[in-house]
This record gives C-alpha cells, structure tokens and sequence, in this order.
C-alpha cells in the first residue's frame, strides 16, 4: 500500500507541475511586443506590457513560481525514495533473507555423529558472535543479538579476547499470555525429540518439572542407570550411586536464569537444564519454560585465563 501510495502522490505533483508550466508558457508566448518608446502617458492612462495589465504580470510570474517549486519538490521526493535506503521492516526483511546463506557457513566443525545435541536453535559451544547471529537470523530476521522475538528470549555467553569471543552458553526462555500457554506434554515432548530422553526428571513442585542431561567432556553420559538382573548389577548400582554426588554437581551450575553469575567445573562438559512452569488454574498448560545449554568445559577453557588476567588487576 506505500508503494502504491508514493507512486501515486508522485504522478499527482508531476501532473500539477505541468499544469503550472503550461500555463505558464501560454501565458509567456501570449505577452505583447514590446511597444517602443512613447511620450510619457497621462496620469489618467497607465500604459501596461500586458493585456491583462498589472494582474496578468503577477500571475505569469506565479505560474512560473509554483511550476519550478512543485518540480523541484517532486523530483526530490523521487530521488529519496529511489536512493533512502531506509525501507520498511518487510523489505529489509525480504532482500536480507534473499541475500542470506542458511544454514550458514560458521567457524565451528559439525556435531560430530553420536554426540548429544548442544544447541539452542542452532546456536553451539564455540561459536563466534558473527556466526551466532547469522545462525538465529536464519531462524527469524526478528533475532537481534540479544536476541529477543515477542515473548523469546535468547541468551549467548561470549567469553575470550575482543573480536575472538567464543559461545560458551546459551538460554532459551519463553512465556505466555494467560490462557494461552501450549500443553506441557507437547513442550517436553519437543525437548525430548531434541536432547533425547532426560538423564533426570523431577518435579519439586506440583506446578514445575525439571528435566535434565549431565555428559562428560567426552559426550557421553555421567552415568546410565543399570538394568536390573544383568551380572554386575550390585556393583554397576553402587557406581551409579556414586557418580550421583558429581551430577549433582555438574547441574547445579546449569542455572536457567542468564543473569546470575555463571559457574563451571571443567570436569563437567555438557549440561542442559529445562524447567517448565505450569500455569495458574491449568496444570496442563505452561506459563513459562526455560533451558539451558552449558558447554562447562568450554567455560572453563575459556574463562579461567581471564580470571587469572583479571585477579591481578583487582587486588591493586
């Protein structure tokens, strides 16, 4: 409808800028010789170079006045609606998405076969900020790093040097509107299809479910509960047992919430945590749901030496 709309208004002031100069041009050629010179006339007689007198003067002077400025102020508004490069959102939105590469070519190998998934919408461990932000846009042209679409939030940790930044963690949190909420079977289902069965379920109160997932640096399980009359049952169960205290552990640093401090332990390596609110009256229906995505060995790799940098600097 804007475009239809400029196209029109600038056709409109292009048809009155040739009335004006048409009329202005009549008028021009319609003007007398000019008369030669006389005796002074009369004060009773005024002599005029024009037909129509002292008005006819004054109006081929404004034809030609308003014909040059109503050209003039139609070609600059064609000019800047040629050359503005600011567009509507839809456009800009359409000639980036046009121009843009997805999935994008970024700076971190692929998931290798057999290791969990460790992204949020794409967005992995270690990659830089160029191709985070590439990997949400091809997602929705509505992601700015921080990366925010109506009731979504994404959260990327970047640690390491200026222009050397590596993703370490990412956040994923969305609400809804009361009474608009999906089904929390179909949001644990999504997350299920996605990380794969949940190491732990939990549900410390009657409106929230936790589900989490603990592997170590080498991507595989912390621990995998024994099947029950295998031989080494008893001694598998004692280790399960005992590998309980590190998940523990390992967890407790995966804090859904991006604003608190982040901690890690590089004994630790993939750590996903997802809680599920549910809503207020509907036990069925979610208010909230968040998740966690933490690389804690790739914390530790890359946010120990800058403790170490910055130690120093802080007790001077």
């Amino acid at each position: 409808m804007d475009v239809i709309f400029n196209i029109g208004f600038t056709l409109a002031c292009l048809a009155g800028a040739i009335w004006f100069l048409s009329a202005a041009a009549r008028d021009w050629k319609a003007r007398p010789p000019k008369p030669a010179p006389v005796a002074k006339a009369p004060e009773s007689a005024p002599v005029s170079g024009h037909p129509n007198g002292a008005t006819g003067e004054m109006a081929r002077a404004l034809g030609w006045s308003l014909g040059i400025a109503v050209l003039l102020g139609t070609l600059a508004i064609v000019v800047i609606a040629v050359t503005d490069p600011r567009k509507t959102t839809a456009e800009q939105a359409a000639l980036l998405k046009a121009q843009r590469r997805c999935p994008p070519i970024v700076s971190v190998p692929t998931r290798p076969i057999g290791y969990p998934a460790d992204d949020v919408l794409g967005v992995r461990a270690a990659m830089t900020w160029t191709d985070a932000e590439e990997t949400l846009k091809c997602v929705s042209e509505d992601y700015e790093m921080k990366a925010v679409r109506g009731q979504e939030t994404i959260t990327v940790a970047f640690f390491g040097s200026p222009g050397q930044e590596r993703a370490a963690g990412v956040w994923q949190e969305k609400f809804y509107d009361v009474g608009e909420g999906p089904a929390r079977q179909s949001v644990e289902g999504e997350l299920v299809a996605h990380y794969g069965t949940p190491h732990e379920t939990r549900d410390p109160a009657v409106s929230q479910r936790v589900l989490t997932w603990s592997y170590d640096p080498d991507g595989k399980p912390l621990r995998v509960k024994p099947r029950e009359g295998t031989a080494s049952y008893l001694l598998d169960m004692a280790g399960y047992m005992a590998t309980g205290f590190k998940v523990a552990a390992c967890v407790k640093n995966a804090k859904v919430d991006p604003a608190e401090t982040p901690t890690w332990d590089g004994r630790c390596g993939l750590t996903i945590r997802a809680e599920l609110d549910n809503a207020m009256g509907d036990q069925r229906r979610l208010a909230r749901w968040r998740i966690v995505v933490l690389d804690q060995q790739a914390l530790a790799r890359y946010a120990t030496p800058l403790r170490a940098v910055a130690a120093p600097a802080a007790q001077k």
